[in-house]
């Protein structure tokens, strides 16, 4: 099972501006010739940058089921199809800053999966810092929401 698939990716982002850059004009008389293979591609790489990160702390079952890796996964994706081109916008730059961060938090144990950390018997890690939940709008410790982003 994928984490995300190109419907999801013409959803969280402007369709036009996706299928722009899945477009090449390398077809018959230059004419612009767009695939979603192109957008499939992009998603299998971020996906195996997120599994090679996760995969010595969770199970494939644990990262497909969290919310928050999808998100991680589209914002990885849209980057590598902008880059194809050139350099990526400064937005999807910044996001894809963000999703490499946490992806190290991830891998550092800083913080857990949302779907993982619901089974935890408490917020609380082996050395007494907050695990925090990586959702798909942000953090969560137990407590309040945290603004990810801004915690450096």
């Amino acid at each position: 099972m994928a984490i995300a698939e190109v419907s999801d990716m013409l959803l969280a982002f402007d369709e036009g501006r996706v299928k722009e850059f899945a477009t090449d004009y390398t077809g018959t008389a230059g004419k612009p010739v767009y695939s979603a293979l192109r957008i499939t591609s992009v998603l299998a790489d971020a996906e195996g940058q997120i599994y090679l990160a996760l995969s010595k702390q969770y199970s494939v079952v644990e990262i497909e089921a969290d919310a928050g890796i999808k998100r991680l996964c589209l914002d990885i994706a849209m980057y590598l199809l902008e880059s194809r081109k050139g350099n990526p916008s400064q937005v999807i730059t910044d996001a894809y800053t963000r999703s490499m961060k946490i992806l190290a938090d991830l891998q550092d144990g800083k913080a857990k999966l949302a779907a993982v950390n619901q089974l935890l018997p408490s917020i609380a890690t082996d050395n007494g810092s907050t695990a925090l939940e990586i959702t798909s709008s942000g953090l969560f410790d137990g407590i309040h929401d945290t603004d990810y982003y801004d915690n450096d």
